[in-house]
């Protein structure tokens, strides 16, 4: 699609419309809320894209990756409860997605579950190669390892 372009492009504002007229003609399809959902990311407009990733989970509960994508919105809101939930979430539904051991030993680490936290980044780097950089980048979060070690960068919070 148009929209899908556009993202490529980084050209959020004429995504962020092309989205909202295919939600206009079909309000019932979950992957238009999850694309919105990711544009309102990148704008940092969090609380929007955690709705648009709620409804996307309203409309397909079973879809793992939504879940993973909300975990790292409520990341960025330092909503770290609400990240731990919807990393478990996805991770029960398809335990194949990395991304969300990352963003749920993250959440653990924020909550002073260090070992815990440890456990998920040891799993997390099992499906990763460990040896590289590795990042899951958007320009308000930074998180990523290199040696194995957690980097985390944000506006308002750091862990290293």
């Amino acid at each position: 699609s148009r929209a899908l372009a556009y993202i490529r492009m980084q050209n959020f504002q004429k995504a962020l419309l092309d989205i909202q007229q295919a939600i206009h003609l079909k309000k019932d399809k979950a992957i238009y809320f999850i694309e919105r959902g990711k544009i309102y990311f990148e704008l940092k407009n969090y609380e929007k894209a955690v709705q648009d990733l709620s409804q996307a989970i309203f409309l397909e509960p079973e879809k793992a990756h939504s879940y993973s994508i909300r975990a790292l919105v409520r990341l960025a809101l330092q909503d770290y409860e609400g990240a731990l939930q919807d990393s478990e979430k996805s991770l029960k539904i398809d335990s194949t997605i990395t991304q969300s051991y990352a963003e749920q030993g993250i959440a653990l680490a924020m909550l002073n579950y260090k070992q815990e936290s440890q456990l998920c980044f040891d799993k997390f780097l099992q499906g990763n190669q460990p040896e590289k950089y590795y990042t899951l980048a958007h320009n308000s979060l930074i998180y990523g390892f290199r040696n194995k070690t957690l980097l985390v960068k944000s506006e308002n919070w750091a862990l290293k």
